[in-house]
């Protein structure tokens, strides 16, 4: 009878541990999420900005008459 009920407590641990990491590793994600958008829209909109003055420093280089 112990050990049955030894066996039913670690697995229900197991279950409450699973669960618990399961959670937090959700709400890890849900905050990261946000931060991780504005990182990644802040860097293409930075490699943006700089590709276009690259192209632009190109196109006034070479087609004078252009810009």
């Amino acid at each position: 009878m112990p050990h049955t009920v030894l066996y039913s407590y670690g697995f229900v641990s197991d279950q409450v541990t699973q669960a618990i990491v399961s959670v937090s590793l959700f709400a890890a994600l849900f905050c990261m999420t946000p931060i991780a958008l504005f990182f990644l829209i802040d860097i293409s909109a930075f490699m943006y900005q700089s590709m276009k003055k690259q192209m632009g420093v190109l196109s006034k280089a070479t087609v004078p008459h252009v810009a």
